[in-house]
């Protein structure tokens, strides 16, 4: 299933507001933007919450570029949305990948 980020939106100080599609479903995501200064340097975070982590655990290429969007939102850059993020796949799909490849570097072809 094909992912898009549609919007990104700022709702507090340092919430940042996501509406992502998989597929023809549409989902609403909250990220929490933390600063630290280390060394004299700022450094911006990204948190995800629960349902964010658990909802691309098997998809960390789209929770990557999504928070990457995210992070590039937060610091002021223009990001030109929608956006095609990649594939989504389920669990079964994701392992299935992973025993392959396993498989393959194991049997050396």
């Amino acid at each position: 299933m094909n992912t898009q980020v549609l919007s990104i939106e700022s709702k507090q100080d340092s919430e940042i507001s996501l509406i992502i599609s998989i597929g023809q479903d549409k989902y609403k995501f909250s990220l929490i933007a933390e600063t630290d200064t280390v060394s004299d340097q700022h450094m911006h975070t990204l948190r995800a919450d629960d349902r964010f982590l658990d909802s691309f655990r098997f998809n960390q290429h789209i929770a990557s570029s999504i928070t990457k969007l995210a992070l590039e939102f937060y610091q002021g850059e223009i990001v030109e949305l929608p956006q095609d993020i990649g594939a989504f796949v389920t669990r079964e799909e994701a392992l299935e990948s992973v025993n392959q490849r396993w498989s393959e570097q194991t049997l050396g072809t």
